[in-house]
């Protein structure tokens, strides 16, 4: 989906973008999202900080998507990934990845995390959902999440990085959400 802009013929008090109506079209190859220069840069430094974003994005009359997934994607994808951080992921990486895991960690935690990775098929399946999700669903999941990561002092081990601290989870989240928030960006006004 390269440099989808999703517009909204309907007013902003009914939240935002039509994608929350179906699936974007997919305009040829999936973009390498490792690639895409024009991202925004992001530093959150708060869980507060996702939603307000997130809030700002899914009240926007046009988005310009410059990775492969829609909003409601990317939205969902940060709430699964937070409610998993709780509940706890079925599956795990590789030893040899566990191994390296912690080095990992604490690049992402201090420089952000990278984007461009693909996760394996059944990870992928777990923790990603389809393009017709709905963006205000989705927001919803994410406001549930983040209340979940307030709550609740339990955090399971990472399937990469094993066990971590309260912060060093909080964190994370907060790298995660950069990474893919930054792939959406509110449109540009057009000068009339």
């Amino acid at each position: 989906m390269a440099n989808s802009t999703i517009s909204s013929s309907s007013p902003v008090e009914q939240q935002g973008p039509v994608e929350q109506e179906g699936p974007v079209e997919q305009e040829g190859e999936a973009v390498e999202t490792g690639r895409v220069a024009n991202r925004r840069k992001l530093r959150f430094h708060s869980l507060g900080d996702i939603l307000e974003e997130a809030e700002r994005l899914a009240a926007a009359s046009e988005l310009v998507l410059l990775g492969n997934w829609t909003l409601a994607q990317i939205f969902e994808h940060l709430a699964i990934a937070m409610d998993a951080s709780i509940d706890g992921m079925p599956f795990s990486a590789p030893w040899h990845i566990r191994l390296i895991g912690p080095l990992i960690r604490r690049r992402i935690l201090k420089k952000g995390m990278p984007a461009g990775y693909r996760l394996p098929e059944d990870a992928q399946r777990l923790v990603t959902v389809g393009p017709t999700a709905d963006t205000q669903t989705a927001l919803h999941h994410l406001y549930d999440a983040v209340a979940r990561l307030r709550c609740e002092d339990t955090r399971m081990p990472h399937p990469i990085f094993g066990r971590m601290t309260l912060r060093q989870w909080d964190e994370l989240c907060l790298r995660h959400a950069e990474m893919h928030l930054s792939f959406v960006k509110p449109a540009e006004k057009k000068s009339s």
